[in-house]
């Protein structure tokens, strides 16, 4: 029994040496390369971590305060005033803007099935599938933008995606934003000629 004693403590012994090597080997091999660091002139990074300073003891430069312009003198306050409207003028954004580039992408395609073909004849409606973030006012844009035609209103409605099932796996088909544009009278959109 001694002897198996005397061997687990030798192994110890022994293991705790070969631990010690390779620490000593490490701690030169991070001495060469904090050398070869401070050889290319950049300074070797500690390796501890660095403790965190509290927000407090960070000081700021104190700001000064501008100093004061004199204000414009006031006109001499007269007994009747007048009163002007000002009208907002409202500036196309230029071409090839990221609101251009929207309005080319908020219509998918136009929805051709005899429900549509009976409201463009009754009602003088055209229905076109949307981006499902369309708005009434991007879609009244964007097709007078393509079509080149008057746009009387917008109508916006959103059909849900049936709920179906592919074996034991439930599904579902994808949503579908309309949009049932109204034009004014005398305009017509011709799908046969494309978009002008």
């Amino acid at each position: 029994m001694k002897k198996s004693a005397e061997k687990k403590s030798a192994g110890k012994k022994s293991a705790g040496k070969k631990s010690a090597e390779k620490k000593s080997a490490e701690k030169k091999s991070a001495e060469k390369k904090s050398a070869e660091k401070s050889a290319q002139g950049t300074a070797p990074k500690p390796e501890q971590k660095k403790q965190k300073q509290p927000v407090a003891a960070k000081q700021t430069p104190a700001k000064q305060p501008a100093p004061k312009q004199p204000a414009p003198p006031q006109p001499a306050a007269s007994p009747v005033t007048s009163v002007t409207s000002v009208t907002p003028v409202t500036v196309p954004p230029p071409a090839g803007s990221a609101s251009e580039q929207r309005l080319y992408n908020v219509l998918i395609g136009p929805i051709v099935s005899e429900k549509s073909t009976m409201i463009a004849d009754k009602h003088n409606q055209v229905a076109f599938k949307v981006v499902q973030d369309a708005t009434r006012r991007e879609v009244k844009a964007a097709v007078e933008l393509l079509f080149k035609v008057q746009v009387d209103s917008v109508q916006i409605l959103n059909r849900r995606g049936k709920e179906k099932r592919f074996g034991r796996t439930p599904g579902r088909r994808n949503h579908l934003r309309k949009a049932y544009v109204c034009l004014r009278p005398g305009q017509e959109i011709n799908f046969a000629e494309g978009v002008k």
